[in-house]
């Protein structure tokens, strides 16, 4: 399976579990969690899920969560393009940007550059993120699914097996 499919798989099998129990606040979260992933495969989508969030309409949370299901769907059919997610890697930067110092401001930088360039993996400039918001203690930024995906060397890794992201990250 490819990243794209792997990625979103998760981030279906993620909302259905939302989905299952109904409620506002939880969508809220799911939506806010997935805000550099989002950003990254569609920014128009993204946007257009948090109008459905916002529930402007006053709509029952059960029609909101199959409108956002839908277009969520939507927003994930196409892969993201290199340069969107560099636009979202940015972002989770400048969200730290404040606090770094000017070796760590420079290594993130020059890390979405390597990046945009093809020469180090997005699993590379994600782990980098991480540290620094795990150092920084940025619980918005660690939030984010985007630092969680589960890829190596390009390759999307089973999160459930012992080898896995998510069991690397409870670990170490």
């Amino acid at each position: 399976m490819d990243a794209h499919r792997m990625i979103r798989r998760e981030t279906m099998e993620r909302f259905l579990r939302v989905a299952t129990t109904p409620r506002m606040a939880s969508l809220v979260t799911f939506h806010a969690e997935h805000k550099l992933l989002l950003l990254a495969y569609n920014e128009t989508g993204y946007r257009s899920c948090g109008r459905i969030v916002a529930n402007h309409g006053r709509l029952p949370v059960t029609r909101v969560l199959e409108d956002y299901g839908r277009e969520l769907n939507e927003l994930l059919k196409t892969p993201f393009a290199r340069q969107s997610m560099v636009n979202s890697l940015q972002h989770g930067y400048g969200w730290l940007a404040n606090k770094l110092d000017a070796a760590d401001r420079k290594t993130l930088l020059q890390a979405i550059e390597a990046y945009r360039n093809r020469q180090i993996s997005l699993q590379t400039v994600t782990t980098l993120l991480r540290q620094q918001a795990l150092h920084h203690c940025h619980s918005y930024l660690l939030s984010q699914q985007l630092l969680h995906l589960c890829l190596q060397h390009g390759q999307p890794v089973d999160p459930l097996t012992p080898g896995g992201c998510r069991a690397a990250q409870v670990s170490g």
